[in-house]
């Protein structure tokens, strides 16, 4: 058994006033990085079970329940939000499902069959009609749990270690699965109370950082789903100031290659606005390409006048990395313009 090394593996987060989430992750990982050691390498749970597959939503994806999608997406909106749980994985139409480890099936709704391993693991089925008892044992790529539900497209797969949600996508998990894939650090904003952008060479008084990130799957994934972004397995920044000081050490604003937080940390992760990607009856157009926005620091954060620089890497599910640099101003408030 080995122990699940992540992307970003060996920076821990910390608990500096301006790193908003650095605890949260040192914390989780603490206590899943153990239970989501790697077993064995489990198949695909799609023929054909040994070859990659097309994954249109990813762990750690943001999942927005509303009424309208147009509606703007901020604490305290009506509806639920809570992070992706596991992957989504492309599939046609009344596609036959399989298990990806053997076990003890349970039939848990009308579109859900859990499936309980030998080694205490349980693993998720959604978006298929069970064509399996609950009480019978299946056996890994022979049993049929369920067919794909027509209208889904996907089938959704989770694991499960004790309290643990683990990314299937992590190495050793499911497999085959490579990604070369290079995510986009697409802008870093400096805004103030009340979601007023700043510009970021004229920054006075209280603000907060949010980086906007993006990454693609490695495989296209077929209409109406393609071209469409999904969120990165993890973000980490610094802040440095004059000569390269060191305000704010290397932290995790994301990191979803592991585990996720639970739903109350979303708003703590996510900022306003970020939403998953919505086709067709979703929203009033064809495609509406979800947008990644992570808080960086706390709202109502504050720095000495000063030039300073954030910094800020990506990384996927495959390891790859990009890294972004972008300059920041903080001048007194009877200067500011």
């Amino acid at each position: 058994m080995t122990l699940l090394v992540h992307p970003l593996a060996g920076l821990a987060g910390n608990r500096h006033p301006m790193a908003y989430t650095g605890g949260l992750w040192q914390g989780l990982i603490a206590r899943c990085g153990p239970a989501a050691a790697a077993n064995k390498p489990y198949p695909w749970p799609l023929r054909p079970f040994h070859q990659q597959h097309p994954v249109r939503g990813f762990f750690g994806d943001p999942r927005t329940l509303v009424s309208n999608v147009d509606v703007t997406l901020t604490p305290g909106s009506p509806g639920h939000f809570s992070f992706h749980n596991g992957v989504d994985i492309y599939a046609t139409p009344s596609q036959e499902v399989f298990p990806v480890v053997s076990g003890r099936a349970r039939v848990a709704s009308s579109q859900e069959v859990v499936v309980r391993t030998r080694d205490g693991r349980t693993f998720q089925y959604w978006h298929i009609l069970p064509l399996v008892r609950s009480g019978s044992w299946v056996t890994v790529s022979k049993t049929v749990l369920g067919t794909v539900i027509p209208r889904r497209g996907h089938v959704h797969l989770t694991e499960m270690r004790g309290r643990c949600v683990v990314n299937p996508l992590a190495p050793g998990h499911l497999e085959p699965y490579k990604s070369a894939t290079r995510p986009d650090i697409v802008a870093v904003d400096a805004i103030a109370r009340g979601g007023i952008l700043l510009d970021p060479t004229q920054i006075a008084g209280p603000f907060e950082l949010v980086v906007h990130a993006q990454d693609v799957p490695p495989l296209p994934v077929p209409a109406p789903w393609e071209n469409l972004p999904v969120t990165p397995a993890a973000i980490k920044w610094r802040l440095t100031g004059a000569g390269g000081t060191v305000v704010v050490p290397w932290t995790f604003a994301a990191d979803f290659a592991v585990t996720i937080p639970p739903s109350r940390d979303y708003w703590r992760v996510y900022a306003p606005g970020t939403h998953q990607n919505f086709v067709g009856r979703e929203t009033s157009q064809p495609q509406l390409p979800g947008v990644y926005a992570f808080r960086l620091t706390p709202p109502g954060s504050e720095l000495p006048p000063g030039r300073y620089t954030v910094t800020v890497q990506a990384s996927s599910t495959g390891g790859t990395r990009s890294t972004q640099r972008f300059p920041l101003r903080v001048v007194s408030s009877s200067s500011a313009i």
